[in-house]
């Protein structure tokens, strides 16, 4: 069997969410009208940028709480909430993971061949989750690099993969790790 050609691949997804409709809320659920789970949280070796742990790239804000812990407020972005604020806010001030209402990925890879059954990949991603109050700027991108080994077994549909990377551009509080086995296509 003769073995495959080096490929080039890139991948670049965006996107915007925002309420629609009557604007009923979900009060312990809700941030800025959009249910939480709706919104973006990206991170991971399936919803890149790789390194990254799996819906750890989103936004971080004070919100409020009351005292069962439901969400009932949101404050904002942390550099600019001052303590006078969160005083003055009422309920508990919490920092929180909130998901973001925009995010943009992007992702490419020099694929090479080793054999019938295995290729390394070199990787470069860069991506970031957006919140309401945030303008679209490098100051909380993220990036990564790194190599994959990847192993197409005759009876599994998709690749076997090892990845291991680093990030290049990462904030404080950003969880990652090096060495990564995943199973599925990278994109």
């Amino acid at each position: 069997k003769a073995i495959g050609r080096s490929y080039l691949g890139f991948n670049v997804e965006a996107g915007w969410i925002q309420d629609y409709g009557d604007g009923t809320k979900i009060a312990s659920a809700t941030i800025e009208e959009v249910p939480r789970s709706e919104r973006f949280w990206i991170g991971g070796d399936t919803f890149g940028p790789r390194v990254f742990e799996s819906r750890s790239i989103t936004p971080r804000r004070f919100v409020r709480l009351d005292a069962s812990g439901q969400l009932i407020g949101y404050l904002g972005d942390p550099r600019f909430v001052s303590a006078d604020d969160l005083l003055e806010a009422g309920g508990v001030p919490v920092l929180y993971e909130v998901g973001g209402d925009r995010m943009f990925l992007a992702q490419s890879e020099l694929v090479l061949p080793l054999n019938e059954t295995a290729e390394v990949a070199f990787f470069f991603d860069a991506g970031d989750s957006l919140a309401e109050d945030q303008s679209l700027d490098y100051e909380t991108l993220r990036v990564s690099s790194g190599v994959e080994l990847r192993f197409h077994l005759p009876i599994f549909p998709v690749p076997l993969r090892l990845i291991y990377g680093f990030p290049i551009r990462k904030l404080s509080g950003d969880r990652t790790g090096n060495f990564t086995f995943s199973i599925g296509r990278s994109f």
